[in-house]
Formats: C-alpha cells, sequence, structure tokens
C-alpha cells in the first residue's frame, strides 16, 4: 500500500489520477481484507471527490456515526443499524471531500461485546501503593 505523500505525488505528477489511485487502494484492500478483517462494511463503489484529498481512501471506526453505512459499534447488538446522520468527524471528511469513509473493524477493547479471557492469562499480582 502506497502512502498518502506517495499517492498525492503521483496525482500532482500525472502519473496516475484520482480515480485510479482510489481504484488501486480498493484492490488492495479487497485483496488484503480477507486475511485482515478490518472493515465492518465498504461501499460498493468509491467516488474520487475533488480537492486536497482527490483520490485517498479514508477509513472510518465502526462506533463513529455513517448515514450510508451501518454502524454496529463493536457489537452485534447493533447489527446493521444505520445511523440518521454522519457525526460531526465524517461531515468533515464529506466538506473535504475525500470519497466515501469505509467502517474499520474496533479493535478489541473498544468493543461492547465481552470476550473470554486467554487460556494463558495469569493472575495480576497487586502491589501496594507507593504513597501508602
Amino acid at each position: 500500500m502506497l502512502s498518502l505523500r506517495e499517492i498525492l505525488g503521483r496525482i500532482a505528477r500525472g502519473d496516475a489520477g484520482p480515480a485510479e489511485t482510489l481504484a488501486e487502494s480498493a484492490a488492495r484492500i479487497a485483496e488484503r481484507e480477507p486475511q485482515l478483517q478490518a472493515f465492518a462494511s465498504r461501499p460498493e463503489a468509491l467516488q474520487p471527490g475533488s480537492g486536497p484529498l482527490a483520490g485517498i481512501a479514508c477509513g472510518v471506526k465502526d462506533i463513529i456515526d455513517t448515514a450510508d453505512l451501518p454502524t454496529q459499534m463493536g457489537s452485534p447488538i447493533y447489527g446493521d443499524w444505520r445511523p440518521r446522520a454522519d457525526a460531526p468527524i465524517v461531515m468533515a471528511l464529506r466538506a473535504t471531500p475525500p470519497p466515501l469513509p469505509f467502517s474499520t473493524r474496533p479493535r478489541p477493547s473498544t468493543r461492547m461485546t465481552p470476550r473470554p479471557a486467554p487460556a494463558d492469562r495469569r493472575p495480576v499480582r497487586r502491589r501496594p501503593s507507593p504513597r501508602a
């Protein structure tokens, strides 16, 4: 995957257009997604938009509301819930505009669904506070 600077450089030099760089990023994401499982949902098609981030794919955590993608907040309780409006950060991204944000999976520590503790987990040894 190319860095943001490399993608913007390719566009600025005319080596590739925003639609081409966005399609390349989407193809790389589709190729790696089965192993990474990083995205909770993705739009069917991406439009490159215009402005300083044209041609740049953008991911948004699944705990942030996006009106046109399901926001599950890392929990099966919310299933395919779709918010009525975008969160302020998504509104700001759309105003720039990069393409439609992806919805990425939250890390296990941010999920609301409890996970079983690892089998090899050792008990935490408590020490007295040095201030006591």
